[in-house]
């Protein structure tokens, strides 16, 4: 009896083994699968959803997929894409699983695995949506008279009698979350937040209750500066566009990035709401800055027609104290025209935008026109609310000169002031914007200057764009001067005209009133203006038309000389790089002048 018990015992062993082993054992031939799975009667994202869930387009590409495995997928598929319609508000959807059938094809090398290719099809009928009946849309706590929730309450995207969407349902709640965190409504909680589903009679009911909780306020401000204290935090205070006990809102801190970012002080800048350490519906701020070094060290090379080639020399001291004084110098070297400048700056209590500016110059002018200058100055600059940067500066200007036949030397002590504005929608490749500089200056003979002198000097330039192909820019440049005697006028405070940003068919400074000798002597007045056409015609490579008019001219004699020309444009990374080439009006100006210029058109 224990004998026969054993014997079947060890049988069954066997057979597990024996099982098992054929499990293991490849076969002589294995067959490719392929599998086609069409899904009529649904498009768009119905259709997408549909395939993503579907268990055999899941498993389609799977070494494990046999012909029962994919069997019993194609069964389960008909529920599959049922449940991926009820998002989109398609409860009752029918589906019918129409076949699943399978084809012998000859491997595509010979001598290769057999390849079976299985199609499996279902037609669907969505039927009725199911359509919200009832939208119970909540909002308290002290957030319901705030106006960014109560717009976020009103945009949200489920409207009574539209289908349901889940989808959308879901986009409505994460924005009103996002404007509550936006805002400082860090307690927001949804109380309720529930939709009732009835299939049969094709209706749903959304209930959506919000208590914002209270709304926080800015509490201390950390500033953190990791590497060593470099600045002191009552400089750093200037930067805050927010007072302490303001209600929180995110445009702040962003603000803040910005303003600190944009600076040369800093590499770095991370804010962080410390939302775990708020007390009294107060939030503390931290602030991480991480420094630029303090110096930086750059220099360039460039080529301007009017120049010829150029060397740059730059230096900048980014932070002499700490309170954001810094000081930076730029030498330029070429054959026409060499300047030697530095600046020292100090800022004031709005520190982007607001400045007392010390400045040097030296100037070199090696053309028909022949200077060496130098000028000592000191500037007020802010930005008005209406977005225009003012400058109030004083200078003086010590200047010796050869011009036609005039070999002399003059010194003027110039008082003025300055506005300018620019808009770009992009800083190196602009498609719309614009470019305004308005100036006024004077000298008096009886404060240190060699004669009395008014100059308005007004600049505009305008860039519009149809579409992605087609620009136009316009440009304009205005200068008028009264002085009681013009003889005493330095060269680098007279208008002349020509060159790659004035009439381009004229050499630079070649267009003006002209001595007894026939040289060009500059004017007191200026008119130039400029009207361009640029189409893109492949990548960044564009082609323009363009005409230029204009003349530096006196009291006594006005008269303007034109240019036509074209050019090619290529809109590389550090701004447009423009090839020109230009007819003047008169054919004893030369035949043509070629113009190279590299920058932003702004």
């Amino acid at each position: 009896m224990n004998r026969t018990r054993l014997d079947k015992t060890s049988r069954g062993l066997a057979i597990q083994a024996l099982l098992f082993f054929l499990l293991l054992w490849p076969p002589c031939s294995v067959v490719a699968i392929e599998l086609e799975v069409k899904i009529e009667g649904l498009e768009g994202a119905m259709l997408e959803n549909a395939q993503a869930t579907l268990g055999l387009l899941r498993h389609k590409d799977s070494e494990q997929l046999r012909p029962v495995m994919l069997r019993r997928l194609y069964k389960k598929g008909s529920e599959e894409i049922r449940k991926a319609l009820e998002p989109f508000g398609y409860y009752g959807a029918e589906v019918t699983a129409v076949g699943l059938s399978e084809e012998q094809r000859k491997p595509a090398v010979e001598g290769g695995e057999p390849i079976t290719l299985w199609r499996a099809e279902y037609r669907v009928a969505p039927g009725e949506p199911v359509r919200i009946r009832e939208l119970d849309l909540h909002l308290s706590g002290p957030g319901q008279a705030d106006e960014a929730l109560q717009k976020a309450l009103a945009e949200f995207p489920l409207k009574l009698g539209e289908a349901l969407t889940h989808a959308d349902y879901e986009a409505g709640k994460a924005k009103l979350a996002e404007a509550a965190a936006e805002r400082g409504y860090f307690d927001y909680r949804l109380e309720r937040h529930q939709i009732e589903v009835r299939p049969s009679e094709h209706r749903a009911a959304v209930h959506l209750h919000i208590d914002s909780g209270p709304r926080y306020r800015y509490g201390e401000v950390r500033f953190e500066q990791p590497d060593q204290h470099i600045f002191d935090e009552a400089f750093l205070r200037r930067f805050l566009p927010f007072d302490s006990g303001a209600p929180y809102q995110s445009e702040d801190l962003l603000k803040l990035q910005v303003a600190l970012g944009n600076t040369s002080y800093f590499s770095r800048v991370e804010i962080t709401p410390l939302k775990e350490e708020a007390k009294d519906d107060q939030v503390p701020l931290r602030v991480v800055l991480i420094p630029r070094p303090r110096q930086r060290y750059s220099f360039g090379l460039g080529y301007g027609t009017d120049t010829g080639p150029r060397l740059t020399l730059d230096w900048e001291h980014r932070r002499i104290n700490e309170t954001g004084h810094h000081a930076d110098a730029e030498m330029q070297l070429s054959p026409v025209l060499s300047k030697l400048k530095g600046r020292y700056e100090i800022p004031l209590e709005q520190v982007t935008t607001d400045a007392i500016e010390f400045s040097t110059n030296l100037e070199r002018q090696d053309a028909d026109v022949r200077f060496l200058n130098l000028s000592l100055g000191a500037a007020y600059r802010w930005m008005g609310e209406d977005g225009w940067q003012r400058r109030l500066y004083t200078q003086g200007l010590f200047e010796d000169y050869q011009l036609g036949e005039d070999d002399s030397t003059a010194s003027i002590w110039l008082f003025g002031g300055r506005l300018d504005r620019t808009q770009a929608d992009d800083q190196f490749d602009t498609r719309h914007g614009y470019r305004v500089n308005l100036e006024l200056r004077g000298a008096a003979a009886a404060l240190l200057s060699a004669t009395d002198l008014v100059q308005l000097r007004a600049s505009a330039k305008y860039i519009d764009s149809l579409d992605e192909l087609n620009r136009f820019l316009l440009r304009a440049d205005l200068g008028m001067g009264w002085t009681s005697d013009f003889s005493q006028v330095p060269p680098s405070l007279r208008f002349f005209a020509g060159g790659d940003q004035s009439v381009r068919g004229y050499g630079y400074q070649e267009l003006g009133p002209q001595d007894a000798s026939g040289e060009v002597i500059g004017g007191s007045h200026l008119l130039v203006f400029s009207a361009e056409y640029e189409r893109r015609l492949f990548g960044d490579w564009g082609a323009a038309l363009f005409a230029d008019a204009g003349n530096a001219f006196d009291d006594r004699r006005f008269g303007l000389k034109g240019s036509l020309g074209f050019g090619a444009r290529w809109h590389s990374p550090v701004g447009p790089i423009r090839l020109d080439l230009a007819f003047p009006q008169e054919a004893d100006a030369g035949a043509w002048r070629i113009h190279l210029g590299i920058g932003p058109d702004l």
